[in-house]
């Protein structure tokens, strides 16, 4: 014979945590977005011209008097 089951509010509140728990992994289960990685986005334009004439940096030996 077994004794009769007291529930009380501890194990209501772990059933209710099981429960909320269990809904959210079901509902997570449902993403509709992409199954694959986007494209990487273009670079910046500055980063793909070529630097122009007075960007380039000169060297020591060239002084500009």
């Amino acid at each position: 014979m077994q004794a009769p089951y007291k529930q009380t509010a501890v194990h209501r509140v772990w059933r209710m945590a099981a429960g909320l728990s269990l809904l959210a992994l079901v509902a997570a289960c449902g993403y509709k977005g992409p199954l694959y990685m986007p494209p990487p986005p273009a670079p910046d334009e500055s980063l793909v011209a070529p630097p122009t004439s007075g960007t380039v940096p000169t060297t020591p030996s060239e002084k500009t008097e």
